[in-house]
């Protein structure tokens, strides 16, 4: 564990069963990680920096009041393409109904990379007291997606004002319909406004780690994910009489 300027580098150390080809892989990417902290902790106190941390909190707490389902992002998705816009130096596109992506173009040449952050919430109560809790009954940002939206717009902020010195292209990447499967990943990329991205970077918030921790893992699943089968079984039709010496779908389940 390392700190620099109160951050803390939490590296989830492969567990014995891992691949062994991915332990040069975790070394890497902690001395990635580190590196890129001290750069990033001294630039953490510039004024913008900072401005767009504190207005981050506000567009979270304006998201979190006002969650939107699956593919019902309308609001949501409006209100961060309208933010990038006013950003500046940022090209905004709607490759779905209800998806955001900004693009980025910086002074100089180099990669192009690409952020992404989740922007649906989930059909639960909320019960948390918050003064700024949902204000839709029935539907909160109980998965943090709030959270991540909030997250990328103060990234997009900082970068925006760093323009000229930025090498490459950025892309922010709004998705709508995450909680659902198939959710809303597959259209933006078969839209065709992804190609020629070099790498795309994602994070989501951990409410088991300690405030100001970033999580790496190298190998394996880092987060759940939900799947759906459909089991179809065909048979022969008998009589009710003789229904013992057939083989009809009733006499089947899961």
């Amino acid at each position: 564990m390392a700190q620099f300027y109160g951050m803390k580098v939490v590296a989830r150390c492969l567990t014995k069963n891992s691949p062994s080809r991915f332990k040069n892989m975790q070394i890497s990417l902690l001395t990635l990680l580190v590196l890129l902290l001290q750069a990033f902790s001294a630039m953490a106190q510039q004024p913008e920096v900072q401005s767009a941390a504190r207005d981050a909190v506000e567009w979270r707490h304006h998201i979190h009041e006002n969650p939107e389902l699956s593919f019902e992002e309308y609001k949501t998705s409006n209100y961060v393409a309208d933010l990038l816009a006013s950003f500046g130096h940022i090209e905004v596109l709607r490759p779905t109904k209800t998806s955001v992506v900004g693009i980025l173009r910086g002074g100089k040449p180099g990669k192009t990379v690409g952020f992404r952050a989740d922007m649906d919430a989930l059909p639960v109560q909320e019960e948390t007291g918050f003064s700024f809790a949902s204000k839709t009954p029935g539907v909160s940002h109980a998965c943090g997606h709030d959270m991540h939206t909030a997250m990328l717009l103060g990234t997009a902020k900082v970068l925006a004002s760093m323009q000229k010195e930025l090498s490459g292209t950025v892309y922010f990447i709004f998705q709508p319909g995450e909680e659902k499967s198939p959710g809303g990943a597959l259209p933006i990329i078969k839209s065709g406004v992804l190609k020629g991205v070099d790498a795309i970077f994602g994070a989501h918030v951990m409410p088991n780690e300690p405030a100001g921790s970033i999580g790496i893992l190298p190998a394996g699943a880092a987060s759940s994910s939900s799947d759906g089968f459909f089991p179809y079984h065909s048979g022969e039709g008998f009589p009710w009489l003789h229904a013992a010496a057939g083989r009809g779908p009733h006499r089947h389940g899961l």
